[in-house]
């Protein structure tokens, strides 16, 4: 997952359509198809079809475990 993987789910939210996200990110809407896959295939999203329709959200419970997970990191500075 890369940055550009979430920032094409942010934008098909803020724009609502892939045509629409993909004009705005200056990207080809098979590249988007392509980041909306990896985000769905790591648990970040879900997809829900409806005929030619893909309706995208957030997995929640996949990004609660994960911001549990980033919690519990501890940083230790070298010194």
């Amino acid at each position: 997952m890369t940055n550009l993987d979430i920032e094409t789910f942010w934008a098909v939210v803020q724009h609502g359509t892939m045509t629409a996200a993909a004009e705005a990110l200056y990207i080809t809407q098979p590249t988007l198809s392509h980041h909306m896959k990896v985000l769905c295939e790591c648990g970040l999203v879900q997809v829900r079809k409806e005929g030619k329709w893909s309706y995208y959200s957030l997995n929640c419970e996949t990004l609660t475990a994960f911001r549990q997970f980033v919690d519990g990191l501890v940083c230790r500075c070298a010194r």
